[in-house]
């Protein structure tokens, strides 16, 4: 068993949900409520895999569904409570379509 956690560098999308829920998972593998996968293959392949999903990222828009995703996948293997995951994507999808729109007022909107 690994004796060392680490919690990854965050963005500055949902950076506060992202670090947030990374410890509550490193908590329940404290309290062996979780175990890590059972061979280095199987961590490997989710390590490719979300490599692959990053490569794909082409936008700011895909940007935020990438770490959307991130996030769901995690409260997937965990026991963190629900929240709105959607509704903050859409906020953030808004703020940066008014933002681009005009730098100036996006505030007031």
């Amino acid at each position: 068993q690994p004796r060392i956690m680490y919690l990854g560098m965050q963005q500055l999308t949902f950076s506060f949900n992202i670090g947030n829920i990374q410890a509550w998972i490193a908590r329940d593998f404290i309290l062996n409520k979780l175990s890590l996968p059972s061979t280095k293959e199987e961590m490997q392949s989710d390590v490719a895999s979300w490599q692959l999903k990053g490569e794909s990222v082409a936008n700011i828009t895909s940007y935020i569904h990438f770490y959307k995703n991130y996030l769901l996948d995690l409260v997937r293997i965990s026991s963190y409570p629900p929240f709105d995951l959607d509704g903050m994507t859409q906020i953030f999808v808004d703020l940066i379509k008014t933002r681009t729109e005009n730098l100036l007022t996006y505030r007031e909107r």
